[in-house]
């Protein structure tokens, strides 16, 4: 179960997000970049992927229907720690 402040912080970005729309294999946001907001899932599955030093590409998890993606690395303060792409269809707030 998902902490308190989580949940409404999700009810935040479903009521007052931005609806967006996404195509198959789209991004959301690149490994490195500067957060600039948190994405909600409405309906879709995003995958979390990351590349290697060495040039690899590495799953290191997904997100589906009701998950905030990218909530972490806002709060931190530090660039996007994984690479975020649609999986199929996906609709979001951010």
């Amino acid at each position: 179960m998902k902490p308190e402040w989580v949940r409404k912080l999700a009810d935040v970005a479903k009521t007052k997000g931005t609806p967006l729309s996404f195509d198959k294999d789209q991004i959301l946001f690149y490994q490195g970049h500067l957060p600039f907001g948190i994405f909600w899932v409405d309906d879709g599955r995003i995958q979390h992927k990351t590349q290697t030093p060495s040039g690899r590409e590495k799953i290191v998890g997904d997100s589906t229907n009701n998950d905030i993606v990218g909530l972490e690395d806002l709060l931190e303060n530090h660039p996007y720690t994984f690479t975020a792409v649609t999986l199929a269809p996906s609709r979001v707030s951010f």
